[in-house]
């Protein structure tokens, strides 16, 4: 095992990873923070002292919603509207999509499992160097 092949890149925690929505690297993609690190965990309490009181208990699908559109989602491309409309990347935008409750179980938990996969922030010369011993 090579340490190198675990090691994240920083920038990509904090600027997002792209979440391809098929195989193909140029279909469209939404641009997701990755979750579980020290700034998440601020900006999600920082979510839900300002949904809840202090004995309410937190809808968690809510806080995420709120934490994927006001800081997870940092960008897409590809994305179109109900009227196939294609859609421009804005807080305004992102907030209308998931602070839907209809996409609370499925385009937000996808979303937040691409954030928590390690996987998907490597830095890119260590996933190309996986890549090629995998082929080996």
């Amino acid at each position: 095992m090579n340490i190198n092949e675990y090691r994240e890149d920083l920038e990509k925690q904090e600027k997002g990873s792209p979440c391809y929505f098929s195989d193909n690297e140029n279909s469209s993609y939404i641009d997701v923070r990755r979750v579980g690190t020290p700034q998440y965990k601020k900006e999600i309490e920082y979510i839900k002292k300002s949904l809840y009181t202090f004995n309410e208990e937190p809808n968690w699908d809510l806080v995420q919603a709120n934490w994927l559109a006001e800081y997870g989602v940092t960008g897409w491309d590809g994305i179109y509207d109900e009227s196939d409309n294609l859609l421009q990347y804005s807080k305004q935008a992102a907030k209308k999509i998931f602070l839907n409750p209809e996409y609370f179980k499925t385009l937000n938990e996808l979303l937040i499992q691409h954030g928590a996969s390690y996987q998907n922030y490597l830095h890119d010369k260590a996933v190309e160097d996986a890549e090629v011993i995998k082929k080996n």
